[in-house]
């Protein structure tokens, strides 16, 4: 495979998540004022509750098959061999965890109609093989498939969703659309993987593995979605998770665009380490480390700049303690960022499982912590304060224990020019916060003048990505 197909794959993953922005910028803000806040809670509600049986039955199965698929890929028997085995031990837990979810949540419950309704996202989970296909890295197929999905689920909403009577249609045009996505990959899997005798297949040979990866996982659903849960219990108010869900969603796409390369990244690194090229691996990484950098910090600036304009036009007025949320959680996009190219392109793909597992303990345990002491206090601004210290905590952690592999010093001091420029960007933007002229226009002025002040100031310090980027168009256009 070309060294090139990182970069392409990773502008697939990236089309899909911005194609996912795109579809959440256009039915978010006729959600928020249709369905109404607390509608929007027990949504956010639910589908956290649901979470928790998909990760619990399917053991952290998606992140170990992408990582095994991409260790024999070479070899077709084995290949065969693992997608199967991998598949038929997901398929059995999964439905262990559907029936167990049924019978606690579908029978008797304030919220049943809609437990039942999200037992198509349990089932659209049991089918879901986009794992084997990031292990093979053919991250176009998962793009064009799911893309055309998510754009007829998009007419779905809005012809269908028209009161805060329809949130049961919303939950199954989400629930289905989901479950149609996944079963399309099964359209192409024939060209791939052949069929196992059955005597050849060992499926819990596996087990011990993805029990392995479970405890991250957990981990990693606690401080990303119990928030949810311990905002509608701690506090009455169920618009709070209202709230809380449309700033962290705002926050979580900016998010997107650092976190796609991992998605890419971790079946290139898991082969790279299977073949014994570690110093191409760490080469590679310290890429990636930039790059965060370069797009982190001017997003976490943005992000809170134009926090103001963007909620109110995007969501509605009911949504303002909104703004507050993304002011709080915008740091992340730092501190995950980082995490994820340490933990899950790093630590995962080069069997340092205990390194990863122990970061995302400490900041599970941390976050149910926080949640405790400041959501009672703060609502749904303690919990997204919450997330923010969490994610540092599991940064710093991971920092440690990755300390001999990399060498931090020279990629901290290599960041003064992003630095720079973000806090020039910064100074504009604040002397633009006194221009009023409307919403809509005040929002594209401050993104566009954002942008064009922070690009150009690294132009101006001979940044080297980012001229080496108007190098490629100069030479494209010749």
């Amino acid at each position: 495979m070309k060294k090139s197909s990182i970069f392409k794959n990773y502008m697939y993953n990236l089309y899909y998540q911005i194609i996912l922005i795109i579809a959440s910028f256009i039915t978010t803000p006729y959600l928020s004022r249709v369905l109404g806040t607390e509608n929007i809670g027990i949504y956010s509600f639910t589908l956290s509750v649901t979470t928790y049986f998909i990760l619990i039955g399917g053991l952290g199965i998606n992140l170990y098959g992408q990582k095994e698929v991409a260790y024999v890929r070479d070899n077709e028997f084995e290949k065969n061999k693992t997608f199967w085995e991998i598949f038929l031990l997901k398929t059995f837990l999964l439905l262990i965890a559907l029936g167990i979810f049924y019978v606690t949540f579908c029978i008797d419950n304030q919220y049943a109609m809609y437990y039942k309704i999200l037992l198509l996202e349990i089932a659209s989970n049991i089918i879901d093989i986009t794992w084997f296909f990031q292990g093979l890295e053919q991250f176009k197929k998962i793009l064009w498939r799911n893309s055309l999905i998510k754009i007829v689920g998009l007419f779905l909403t809005f012809a269908l969703v028209r009161s805060q009577k329809d949130l049961y249609l919303y939950v199954f045009i989400y629930a289905l659309t989901n479950l149609l996505g996944n079963l399309s990959l099964w359209v192409s899997i024939q060209k791939y993987i052949k069929f196992i005798k059955w005597n050849e297949l060992r499926i819990f040979r596996h087990l011990k593995y993805v029990i392995g990866l479970f405890i991250p996982q957990i981990a990693v659903q606690i401080y990303t979605v119990l928030d949810k849960t311990m905002l509608g219990n701690l506090v009455s108010d169920i618009s709070q998770v209202g709230y809380y869900e449309y700033g962290q969603k705002i926050v979580q796409m900016a998010l997107l665009v650092l976190t796609s390369i991992g998605t890419v990244m971790l079946p290139r690194v898991s082969n790279l380490y299977k073949r014994g090229r570690k110093n191409e691996i760490k080469s590679l990484l310290n890429k990636v480390f930039k790059i965060v950098f370069l797009l982190s910090l001017p997003l976490i600036i943005g992000l809170i700049a134009i926090a103001p304009e963007f909620v109110v036009l995007f969501l509605g007025k009911d949504y303002k303690e909104s703004i507050q949320i993304i002011n709080w959680m915008s740091p992340i996009l730092l501190f995950s960022g980082l995490s994820n190219v340490i933990g899950r392109q790093f630590f995962l793909p080069t069997q340092k499982n205990k390194e990863y597992t122990v970061s995302v303990v400490v900041g599970a345990c941390s976050n149910v912590i926080f949640n405790f002491i400041f959501i009672p206090k703060f609502y749904a601004k303690g919990a997204a304060l919450a997330t923010s210290l969490s994610e540092l905590l599991i940064l710093l952690v991971q920092l440690y224990f990755s300390r001999r592999d990399f060498n931090y010093k020279n990629i901290f001091k290599g960041i003064y020019k992003y630095a720079i420029a973000t806090m020039i960007m910064c100074f504009v933007l604040i002397g633009m916060s006194k221009i009023h002229i409307s919403l809509f226009i005040d929002l594209v002025i401050k993104i566009t003048t954002g942008t064009l002040i922070y690009f150009a100031s690294l132009i101006i310090m001979k940044e080297e990505y980012t001229c080496g980027f108007l190098t490629k168009i100069r030479r494209s256009n010749k």
